[in-house]
C-alpha cells in the first residue's frame, strides 16, 4: 500500500492506521495493570490502551483502537472497510463509571468525505460505561453517522514507556515502494521530514514509565498550500508485525483548532 499525502489541510496520514493504536504482540482484557484502579475521587480510570470493534448503524463493524491519556485526553482509529475509516481526537470525562467524550472525527486521508459530506465534524460519545483495566463501552455521533463501540483493555499497555526505548529513525510503515517521511527521535525531540517538503520539529516526552504511551508536540513548517502550524498528541510503541519487537510506533494528533489531524505509523 502506498503512502498518501492528501488534503494537508484537512488531514495528513502516512502509514497504515487500521487498529494501529494497541499492540501486536500481547493485548486483551485482564485487569491489574494500569488504569485498573479507580481514581481518588471514586470515578473508573480509563486510562490506557484499547481495542475493539466500532459498529455502524447497519450492523456493521470494524476494528476500532484507541489511547486514553491520564487527563483523559484520547486519539482513536476506526478502521476502513474501503473508504469509510476514521481518526477520532478528544477528550473523555468520567463520573463514577460512566464514561463521556467531545471531540473531532476526521475522514482518514485517502478515504470517501464523511457521511455528511464533511472531511471532519465534532464528535459525542454519550451513554460510556468503564470497567477499569477491562472494558470501555459506548455510543459514538459524528459526521452524520452514529454507532457504538466496544473496547477491550489492551495488555501492551502495562509494557511501559521510555525514551531510550522510543529513540530512533523510523521510516513508513508498512513500506512504501518510495519512502515518503522519517521521524526521527532523539532523547527528548523529534524531527519530521517528507520527500515533499513537509518538516517540522518538536519534542516528546514520557507520560508515565508504567504505561506504553507517550506525548507529544510539533511544530510543522508551511507545505502543500498550506502554512506553519503546531500540532500535539498521543504516541505508543509496539512490535512490527512483519518482526522485532518495540520498533513499530504509532503517532495520533491534530493542530488545536482541530482543523488538521496527523497520523503517522513508521518502523525502525
Amino acid at each position: 500500500m502506498r503512502t498518501t499525502l492528501i488534503a494537508w489541510r484537512r488531514h495528513f496520514c502516512l502509514g497504515l492506521a487500521l487498529a494501529a493504536l494497541g499492540g501486536c504482540g500481547g493485548s486483551g482484557g485482564g485487569g491489574g495493570g494500569p488504569g485498573s484502579q479507580p481514581n481518588a475521587s471514586g470515578d473508573a480510570d480509563p486510562t490506557g490502551l484499547w481495542q475493539g470493534t466500532f459498529t455502524a448503524e447497519d450492523g456493521k463493524w470494524r476494528a476500532f483502537g484507541a489511547i486514553v491519556a491520564p487527563d483523559g485526553q484520547f486519539v482513536g482509529v476506526v478502521a476502513s472497510s474501503g473508504t469509510n475509516g476514521r481518526f477520532v481526537i478528544g477528550t473523555g470525562d468520567t463520573t463514577l463509571n460512566m464514561f463521556s467524550a467531545t471531540g473531532t472525527v476526521f475522514a482518514q486521508a485517502g478515504d470517501a468525505l464523511l457521511p455528511n459530506g464533511q472531511a471532519s465534524d465534532d464528535l459525542t460519545v454519550s451513554s460510556g460505561n468503564i470497567v477499569a483495566g477491562r472494558s470501555l463501552i459506548g455510543s459514538y455521533a459524528g459526521g452524520g453517522e452514529s454507532a457504538t463501540f466496544d473496547l477491550a483493555y489492551d495488555g501492551s499497555t502495562a509494557r511501559g514507556a521510555s525514551l531510550a526505548a522510543i529513540a530512533g529513525v523510523y521510516s513508513v510503515y508498512p513500506p512504501p515502494l518510495v519512502n515518503t517521511a522519517t521521524l526521527v527521535i532523539d532523547g527528548s525531540t523529534l524531527t519530521f521530514a517528507t520527500d515533499g517538503g513537509c518538516n517540522g520539529s518538536g519534542t516528546i516526552a514520557v507520560i508515565d514509565p508504567t504505561m506504553n504511551m507517550y506525548a507529544w508536540s510539533m511544530l510543522i513548517g508551511a507545505c502543500g498550500g498550506a502554512p506553519e502550524d503546531a500540532l500535539s498528541g498521543l504516541a505508543t510503541l509496539n512490535d512490527n508485525p512483519r518482526g522485532g519487537s518495540r520498533n513499530l510506533i504509532a503517532l495520533y494528533g491534530a493542530t488545536l483548532e482541530r482543523d488538521r489531524s496527523f497520523v503517522f505509523r513508521g518502523f525502525k
